[in-house]
C-alpha cells in the first residue's frame, strides 16, 4: 500500500474517528505495543482490540489483531499528519470539557460533527477568551439562549423548534443561527460578520437568508459557493470568507442536484465540501482562519 493509498483510506475514515481513535493510531505508529496503548488510553485489552479491528475495517486495511508492527509500517508515513490532527482535536476536546466561564463574546454552540470545531478561530488571543463552545440538543441550546446562558447559538435542525420563543432564525436551513430577541440589536457588527451557512440543491438557495439579514439592515451580502479547500484558500486571501461543512449534513436528495464536489485528500477537514456562505464583510477572525487552513494545506503529504 502506497502513502497515497494510506492517505486516501484515512481521509475517508476521519469523519467517523474520535479522539481515542486518533490517539490509538498515533501510539501504534510511534511503536507502542497493544498493552502499552491500552494502558495509556485506559482501555481494556478487549475494548482496544475491538476498536482497532473497527478502524482497520473502516480504512480497508487487514485486521492484524495482535500484530501492531504490521499496522505501524502502514501508519508511519502518515504520522506527522496524525499527530497534527490529534493535537488539534485534543484542543477542541479541552474546550468542550473546560468549566463554563462568563462569556466575553457571542457564544457559539455547535452540535454537529466534532471536526466542525475547526471552523472556529483559536479560542484565546492575548490571553483573552474569545469563544466558548457548548454542546447539547437543539432544545438545550434554545433553552440556554432563552435563559440568558448563551447570547447566541448555532443549531442543526430540519424541523420546527417546538417552542414559542421568538428567535431570529433561518427558517428550515439545516444549520440555524439563533439569538435572544432582546440582544439581537445590540450585537451590531458582530452579528453582521457571522457566517450564515446553508445547503440547498439550487443556486437560488439563500433567499431566506437574504430575507432575514435584510430585515436586520445587513447589506451588502456576498454569496460564495465552495467546492474545495483550495477554493476556500483563494476566497479567504481575497478577503471574502468561506465555510466548509461535514458531508453528513447534506441529504441524499440534495446530492443529486448540487454543484460538483471535490475531494480534499491530505487535509484534516471534511472529505468533501459543499456549502454557501453569506457575509457582509470580512470577519475579524478571518486572518487566523486563513493561516489555519494554509497550515493544513501545507501538511499534505
Amino acid at each position: 500500500m502506497t502513502v497515497k493509498d494510506v492517505h486516501a483510506t484515512m481521509d475517508a475514515s476521519f469523519p467517523e474517528m474520535d479522539l481515542f481513535d486518533l490517539h490509538l493510531l498515533v501510539l501504534l505508529a510511534e511503536g507502542h505495543s497493544l498493552a502499552g496503548a491500552s494502558r495509556q488510553l485506559n482501555l481494556s485489552p478487549s475494548a482496544l482490540s475491538h476498536r482497532l479491528s473497527r478502524l482497520c475495517q473502516r480504512m480497508n486495511l487487514p485486521s492484524w489483531g495482535t500484530d501492531p508492527q504490521s499496522l505501524r509500517s502502514v501508519l508511519i508515513p502518515a504520522l506527522p499528519w496524525l499527530k497534527s490532527s490529534l493535537s488539534h482535536w485534543s484542543q477542541a476536546h479541552r474546550l468542550l470539557t473546560m468549566p463554563q466561564p462568563s462569556y466575553q463574546a457571542v457564544g457559539i454552540a455547535r452540535i454537529f460533527s466534532g471536526w466542525a470545531e475547526q471552523l472556529l478561530p483559536d479560542a484565546y488571543q492575548s490571553h483573552r477568551l474569545l469563544w466558548q463552545i457548548q454542546t447539547g440538543t437543539s432544545n438545550d441550546i434554545i433553552r440556554r439562549v432563552e435563559n440568558g446562558e448563551l447570547k447566541a447559538g448555532l443549531i442543526r435542525t430540519t424541523h420546527g423548534f417546538g417552542t414559542t420563543v421568538t428567535l431570529k432564525t433561518l427558517y428550515q436551513d439545516p444549520l440555524v443561527p439563533i439569538a435572544r430577541p432582546d440582544i439581537i440589536e445590540t450585537l451590531g457588527s458582530s452579528l453582521e460578520s457571522w457566517p450564515w451557512i446553508g445547503f440547498s440543491p439550487t443556486l437560488s438557495h439563500g433567499y431566506t437568508v437574504r430575507t432575514v439579514l435584510a430585515t436586520l439592515n445587513i447589506h451588502p451580502l456576498h454569496e460564495i459557493i465552495v467546492d474545495s479547500l483550495q477554493s476556500a484558500q483563494a476566497l479567504i486571501r481575497a478577503g471574502r470568507g468561506v465555510a466548509v461543512m461535514p458531508r453528513s449534513l447534506v441529504y441524499a436528495d440534495m446530492l443529486q442536484n448540487t454543484l460538483a464536489t471535490v475531494e480534499t485528500p491530505g487535509v484534516i477537514w471534511p472529505v468533501r465540501t459543499m456549502a454557501l456562505i453569506y457575509v457582509s464583510k470580512a470577519p475579524p477572525w478571518l486572518d487566523i482562519w486563513a493561516r489555519r487552513i494554509l497550515r493544513y494545506l501545507q501538511q499534505t503529504l
